[in-house]
């Protein structure tokens, strides 16, 4: 069974989407605000509840959860990728007839997360350049994301898997800001 189904939030910014070996939440861009973390996290607790009472209700089985993924996406703009990653700025070339200044770059990394020496999950990261609606006053530019996923012990209680994103939420942020740069932080006037 391949199916999948969108329930749409009335301001068209919350995207539930089921399928059958998947609950997937998103936050988009429209009118609205980013919101914080804990707001998108007490909404997936809400949906997710939500959907666990429709199934029992139907008789069709609670979920078994294998796997837990938290993405952040971030759109870095027209901005030049040496501006604002770090690893960037060590890919310049010396050589004749190359331009030492990089055209485009795409960069792709994964990180073992560990608690003590057991492996608990893995980080991946990747930025690369992206095309966004310029009717929405957007164009050309840079995409970074950055994943968190870990495996998911058998019947996890919801309020561990909340604790489980905030873990998550932890490792993103800390690896966004050591990967970004000093420059980046001060034009967005980063405060975290």
């Amino acid at each position: 069974m391949g199916g999948r189904v969108w329930l749409i939030s009335e301001d068209d910014s919350l995207v539930v989407q089921l399928q059958n070996t998947r609950f997937i939440q998103n936050w988009r861009l429209r009118s609205a605000p980013y919101p914080r973390f804990e707001a998108v996290r007490e909404h997936f607790s809400t949906n997710y509840s939500a959907f666990k009472t429709f199934l029992a209700a139907e008789g069709l089985g609670l979920p078994i959860v294998q796997q837990l993924e938290l993405t952040y996406v971030n759109w870095m703009g027209s901005m030049p990728v040496s501006d604002f990653l770090r690893v960037a700025n060590e890919a310049a070339v010396d050589t004749r007839s190359v331009q030492s200044e990089l055209e485009d770059q795409t960069w792709v990394a994964r990180y073992m997360i560990r608690e003590g020496v057991e492996p608990i999950g893995r980080l991946t990261v990747e930025c690369g350049p992206a095309m966004r609606n310029p009717a929405q006053g957007f164009g050309p530019g840079y995409q970074l994301a950055l994943t968190f996923r870990t495996p998911v012990p058998s019947l996890l209680e919801d309020d561990r898997l909340l604790v489980t994103l905030g873990v998550g939420r932890e490792v993103i942020v800390n690896a966004f800001t050591s990967l970004t740069t000093d420059r980046a932080h001060d034009t967005w006037e980063r405060t975290q």
